[in-house]
């Protein structure tokens, strides 16, 4: 008799009965499963690998490969649960860990998490500019707790050119902290959420990073929501916040006060997701 598998032994115990195991078809539906994976037809592949569990349940190794083309055809409730089977069969299954972990990211919703939204507005788009007006609204569990909507005296007089741009005058900033006063004040807010959420963040990151410093955004995770947008919508449509807006009927006051912008972003960001089936998870995983 030949000894049983890491697999059959807790299988036999947890069942407590012995497994019947038909080697030959469960074979046959494995390796099915593997040529239609390498063709791309997850779906396919996913059904051959299930079929195979169902005659052979002590093999680890379809657990995996069923997890996988659970994963690529998005099904990654379904991913995580063959990945928690493996893990409790044989904890030191390679890459079980990371893996699971993957899976429970990609399930990640904005339901289930605490993000904060930020916009700026600036005098200019040279390194030597400086930011004069900041937005932050937080949102937990999908719903608005917190908001910062500040004005800041740069420290030297706005170009009539910047002023046509964003409609801030020196006089609204006149009387108005700079940056550094503020910045404990975002910094408290900053802290505990899970994520922060920007648009066009190739503007806005550089300035936040030399003005309110690289810490605070070095832990955190940032989702840029025009990179997502090119992501899942790529290039067939327009990325700026007023074409958003427009394509999914986000009303939004456009008095050039980035707080109505920052609210403005994320209400893009939840029903871009919510119409093109994506999850919070999967755009953060995907730009890790």
């Amino acid at each position: 008799m030949t000894s049983m598998s890491i697999a059959e032994k807790y299988l036999n115990k947890e069942n407590k009965r012995f497994i019947t195991v038909d080697s030959g078809r469960a074979i046959q539906y494995y390796n099915s499963g593997i040529e239609k994976s390498k063709k791309g037809d997850y779906k396919s592949a996913e059904k051959d690998f299930s079929k195979s569990l169902k005659l052979n349940p002590a093999n680890l190794d379809a657990y995996h490969c069923r997890g996988y083309a659970r994963n690529e055809i998005r099904d990654y409730r379904g991913a995580l649960e063959d990945i928690n089977k493996i893990l409790k069969i044989n904890p030191n299954y390679k890459h079980g860990a990371y893996n699971r972990d993957l899976m429970e990211t990609r399930l990640l919703d904005l339901k289930n998490c605490s993000i904060a939204v930020l916009d700026i507005e600036t005098t200019g788009l040279n390194a030597n500019d400086k930011i004069i007006d900041i937005g932050i609204v937080v949102y937990s569990k999908g719903k608005m707790i917190k908001q910062i909507s500040q004005l800041v005296n740069p420290g030297f007089s706005i170009s009539s050119k910047s002023t046509k741009v964003h409609s801030i005058t020196n006089e609204m900033v006149k009387k108005m902290p700079d940056i550094n006063k503020i910045q404990p004040e975002i910094k408290k807010l900053l802290k505990d959420v899970d994520y922060i959420l920007i648009h066009h963040g190739g503007y806005s990151i550089p300035f936040l990073q030399r003005e309110l410093g690289i810490r605070i955004f070095s832990k955190k995770e940032i989702v840029d929501l025009l990179k997502v947008s090119m992501f899942i919508e790529k290039s067939s449509v327009k990325h700026d916040l007023d074409s958003f807006c427009k394509r999914y009927r986000v009303k939004w006051l456009k008095n050039h006060r980035v707080i109505n912008e920052a609210k403005a972003i994320y209400q893009c960001f939840e029903k871009m997701l919510h119409k093109k089936g994506f999850t919070l998870g999967e755009v953060i995983s995907r730009f890790k």
